[in-house]
């Protein structure tokens, strides 16, 4: 039997889907957009520095841009929107970024995401009045 050849966009989503259903995914960018819809801010676990949505999308561009994966190498995310790092398995996961802890810097750093995303929505409607 023949093995099909994927086109780009065939495999890309073949990656989404499987990312969706696992929590494993080939890129940082990937992982984000997973963890994104549970968390909105994380903290870096080495340092502790913070991280908005907005700072993280693109840390995790350049990052991968910068920093390809290896043959067996994946990130994982976790229902609360943690991101790692498997070498190889599951279980020897390096967590790189994890959900801010609930509190008053959290809260002041989600208004303040949430007034730059405001903005960035009125800006795209002027710039674009057919799709208001």
């Amino acid at each position: 039997m023949e093995e099909k050849t994927l086109t780009p966009q065939e495999q890309n989503r073949e990656w989404a889907e499987e990312a969706f259903w696992t929590g494993h995914c080939h890129y940082l960018l990937q992982a984000l957009a997973l963890a994104m819809q549970r968390c909105q801010v994380w903290r870096l676990t080495e340092t502790g520095d913070v991280f908005t949505i907005l700072e993280m999308f693109d840390f995790a561009k350049s990052y991968d841009q910068e920093h390809p994966l290896k043959e067996g190498e994946f990130y994982r995310t976790t229902l609360e929107g943690a991101i790692g790092l498997c070498l190889h398995v599951e279980y020897q996961t390096h967590w790189l970024f994890t959900p801010m802890e609930p509190g008053e810097e959290r809260d002041a750093l989600l208004k303040e995401l949430q007034t730059k995303m405001d903005a960035i929505e009125t800006f795209y409607k002027q710039i674009h009045p057919e799709q208001a």
